[in-house]
């Protein structure tokens, strides 16, 4: 951990005043009638929990672009193959049938919140937010977007499952079982039965402010797996020495009666002070919130599970125990060369409450590196 930390600071020192570029910028090879972009973004990390160190390459994900018709219909392809996850993550094709609507097809993020909008790379901590993992994540499905000036919007219909474990599937988990992957290109889990989810944004940007409100309605949900209702509302300020996010999401679940209740909430408030266009000093704090009708039918079902499965009472324990959580963080950001070479640091103060409430600390150290 030392030896990150120091090169850390030293970057940060040196580069203050150093003549460099601002980004890396991405390879393209372009012929009569097409494009080919190719991009690639790694992160190499070490995290210290409780005093536990390990050092992974955390992220090794390739990108390619091709762009046809003067860029209007384009094709991504978007894997990760870092030693810990083979694993598609994008694949789709839009086109734009005119200078104010795209129309997008296949699998990539949902169009929910705009915080979600930001590129791994870009985030001014080691990794996202808590929260940001329970409401959002990626889906197949068409997607039309919109852009009339200050006014934009999205709307999809989608299949409904939440294709990764990273993002997007904290319910099942709050039932004592695991998330589905199926999106691992050595064994997928499979895609499962249709179970269509609309998905609209509508946002409104301003100067330097941006304001969103979303929602996410599945038609069809599956009990511990899917939310029947998702809003969030989430604002945005930009100004080249001050980068401020807040985000707040409610979602309605369904209990083993078939009726809806009031699941969880989130909370985010995040801020990054950029004194210098290369070092910036960020502020974070995330709130998810289960509530008490979750918390009982949780244990409900694993109650169940005990008494007419073969699964051990160990593994349904802690289900239903948890009330809270909180991640309290503050980070340090050298950009060397933007955010394409940035070395990061961050501390966080992590805190259960409920049953059996937890305290604990956790400093990660990454570099990034993407073109």
């Amino acid at each position: 951990m030392r030896p990150f930390v120091l090169i850390l600071v030293l970057a940060a020192t040196s580069v203050a005043h150093a003549d460099l570029p601002d980004s890396v910028g991405s390879a393209t090879f372009r012929g009569e009638n097409a494009a080919l972009t190719l991009g690639f973004g790694a992160q190499i990390r070490t995290t210290s929990v409780e005093g536990d160190s390990a050092l992974t390459l955390h992220r090794a994900r390739p990108a390619f672009l091709a762009r046809f018709l003067d860029d209007r219909l384009r094709f991504r392809l978007h894997l990760d193959v870092a030693p810990r996850a083979l694993e598609l993550l994008d694949l789709f094709v839009e086109g734009e049938p005119s200078s104010s609507l795209r129309v997008r097809f296949g699998i990539a993020k949902i169009p929910f919140t705009l915080h979600w909008d930001q590129g791994y790379l870009a985030i001014p901590f080691v990794d996202w937010a808590p929260t940001t993992r329970w409401i959002t994540g990626r889906q197949l499905g068409l997607t039309v977007f919109g852009d009339t000036g200050h006014w934009r919007w999205a709307a999809g219909l989608h299949h409904g499952a939440t294709l990764r474990p990273a993002n997007g599937q904290r319910l099942p988990r709050v039932y004592g079982e695991a998330p589905l992957h199926r999106l691992d290109l050595r064994d997928p889990a499979p895609l499962g039965r249709l179970r269509p989810e609309v998905v609209a944004r509508v946002s409104h940007h301003a100067g330097p402010a941006a304001v969103a409100l979303s929602g996410a309605l599945d038609l069809a949900p599956h009990r511990i797996r899917d939310e029947r209702l998702r809003v969030a509302l989430d604002g945005h300020l930009h100004w080249p020495a001050l980068d401020v996010w807040a985000v707040g999401a409610l979602a309605l679940t369904e209990n083993g009666d078939g009726d809806a209740i009031l699941g969880y909430g989130t909370a985010l408030l995040e801020a990054e002070l950029r004194p210098h266009p290369r070092f910036g000093v960020a502020l974070r704090h995330s709130v998810v919130v289960r509530s008490n009708a979750l918390r009982r039918d949780a244990r409900r079902w694993a109650m169940e599970q005990i008494a007419t499965t073969d699964r051990s009472r160990e593994r349904y324990a802690s289900v239903g125990h948890t009330r809270a959580e909180h991640e309290a963080t503050v980070a340090v950001n050298a950009y060397v060369i933007g955010s394409d070479l940035k070395l990061q640091a961050d501390a966080s103060w992590l805190r259960t409450r409920g049953d059996a409430p937890t305290d604990g600390w956790r400093v990660r150290v990454q570099a990034n590196l993407g073109f």
